[in-house]
């Protein structure tokens, strides 16, 4: 979901890359953010078309959404319907009451399976779990509009990501962060609270942008301990307990709960025709296959 104004900070530490440099790359990859922002079509074309590029994908799917994120998706989702969305009252009343279909992570893995993608299922965010696996090595990078995935320790993040040939895609390197920046995991995890983020989205009173800017250069933090010695200095007491859960979360080691395959496999021709066919119905001048160029349908800003 993110954070106000941290991917203009980290700015500095960004490079624009191609996606053929990417070759041979293990990327983890919040599967459901694809799906969602799309449906099913858009992801099978951009998992196919980064196997096609050498890249390999590990799906990571939330197995259960935290309660403190179900209620800032409905939050989002009613300001949406409400103050962006077109309609009549009947159609914005009826978006509301319509749920995401858990069929979704059935079409996910069938499409997985087909291409011989692996994956995996995490307890709590996906972005946590990419984050660590990247913190570990286990792969190379995270795939993520969210920069929740540095707060959560991943040292590189592909953002503004496109699988079209020779598609570029911006790479944010938090060495380089460091380096040009002079910011730290730990102060970014601080400015994140400071301004508001997912599980405090009102932040510290009086406490803005440029404010919170200004407090994680002047006092630099470079651990958990002393993160929470400078928060303690913006939030009042009884607010403490919020905030400590906030940097548990930030910090905690996620839990993985199950996982298909270890490394990317064949694509299995039987499995790939039928879930094209179940996506694209009977027709075959739309259905793709893997030796039919795809290209990935223009993103809508």
């Amino acid at each position: 979901m993110g954070v106000r104004g941290l991917w203009g900070m980290v700015r500095q530490g960004e490079e624009r890359v191609k996606l053929s440099e990417l070759h041979g790359c293990v990327l983890a990859l919040d599967t459901l953010t694809w799906y969602c922002a799309g449906g099913i079509k858009p992801l099978f074309y951009r998992l196919r078309n980064l196997v096609k590029a050498g890249v390999i994908p590990l799906a990571v799917l939330e197995r259960n959404t935290q309660p403190w994120k179900k209620v800032v998706v409905k939050q989002r989702k009613l300001y949406r319907i409400t103050y962006k969305d077109g309609g009549s009252e009947a159609q914005k009343k009826a978006r509301l009451k319509k749920t995401t279909p858990r069929r979704k992570y059935s079409d996910i893995q069938e499409v997985c399976r087909a291409l011989g993608i692996p994956f995996i299922f995490t307890e709590g965010e996906a972005e946590k779990m990419c984050a660590c696996l990247n913190a570990a090595g286990v792969v190379d990078g995270v795939i993520s509009e969210d920069s929740d995935a540095l707060l959560y320790g991943a040292s590189v993040v592909y953002r503004q990501f496109s699988t079209v040939p020779e598609g570029r895609i911006t790479r944010v390197l938090m060495a380089r962060v460091q380096e040009m920046c002079g910011l730290r995991r730990a102060s970014l995890a601080a400015y994140a609270v400071l301004v508001g983020c997912d599980m405090l989205p009102g932040g510290a009173e009086g406490v803005g942008v440029a404010t919170a800017n200004k407090i994680i250069k002047s006092d630099p933090v470079r651990n958990e301990r002393e993160l929470k010695r400078l928060l303690k200095q913006h939030f009042a007491r009884h607010e403490m307990y919020q905030v400590k859960k906030v940097i548990k979360e930030f910090y905690e080691r996620p839990v993985m709960r199950s996982c298909y395959c270890v490394s990317l496999c064949k694509p299995n021709p039987v499995a790939l025709k039928a879930v094209t066919t179940k996506i694209w119905g009977n027709d075959s001048t739309e259905t793709p296959t893997l030796n039919k160029e795809m290209e990935e349908p223009e993103r809508k800003d």
